[in-house]
This record gives C-alpha cells, sequence and structure tokens, in this order.
C-alpha cells in the first residue's frame, strides 16, 4: 500500500488497528486510557487535551497529528480537533460543526465537510442493520 493510501485510509478511519488503551502520561504516571471512553481530542498548541465521557480532561505533551496516527478510528475533522465517531449525534449544518453527546459541537474544516458528510451516512447505513 503506497503512502498516500495509507494517509487517506488513517483519514478515514477505515483501520481498527489501533489498540484498545491509549497510555499518556499525567502528572509523571503512565495512565491507560479507554479508547471507548475518550470523546475528543483538541489541540493546544504542541500539546492536546484529551476529553473524556466523564468529562475528565487531561494534558498531554503529544501534538494532535502523533495521536491521530496512533488513534486511526478517530476523524481529524478540523486542524484542532479528533473526534471518536461513537460520540457524534448529529451535523449542525448552519454552523459548521457537530453536536457531540456531551453537548460539545465541534468546529468542522470546510475542506473537510463533503468527507465528513460521506463518513456520517456510511456510519448511519453500517448502524441501520
Amino acid at each position: 500500500m503506497n503512502r498516500t493510501a495509507q494517509l487517506t485510509q488513517r483519514e478515514e478511519g477505515v483501520s481498527s488497528a489501533s489498540p484498545p488503551f491509549l497510555p499518556i502520561l499525567i502528572d509523571r504516571i503512565y495512565r491507560q486510557l479507554l479508547l471507548s471512553q475518550i470523546v475528543r481530542i483538541e489541540a493546544a498548541g504542541c500539546y492536546s487535551w484529551i476529553y473524556t465521557r466523564n468529562g475528565e480532561r487531561f494534558l498531554t505533551t503529544q501534538n494532535i497529528l502523533s495521536l491521530q496516527v496512533r488513534l486511526s478510528g478517530f476523524w481529524r475533522v478540523h486542524r484542532s480537533h479528533l473526534i471518536n465517531p461513537l460520540y457524534i449525534l448529529r451535523p449542525v449544518q448552519r454552523e459548521g460543526k457537530l453536536h457531540l453527546s456531551t453537548g460539545y459541537q465541534a468546529p468542522i474544516a470546510r475542506r473537510r465537510r463533503r468527507q465528513i458528510r460521506l463518513q456520517l451516512r456510511l456510519l448511519t447505513y453500517s448502524h441501520s442493520y
């Protein structure tokens, strides 16, 4: 598989090769976060904030690109946001955002809106059976 195909596959969240845990360093101690508990990741310069479904947030020294590579099932919807598709409720069309089950509305980059719409259709289609 060539590099472009690999990047496209990662971007679309096709691969399910991600381990079920994400090890992150918090207060000099490694902690394992269940991927199913992570709702979204937001870039903060060279760092990233990881938000969980129980309302916790953790600052990690890993940037969003390195997390995107490790979390192939997550969707990069904006340069500053990685989203776990399990927590998407619906798109907010007029504002170009995704409404998440936590109440947060994640921005969708204009150049990614078509791709996200397609992924949402595929996600909805796969869950309708």
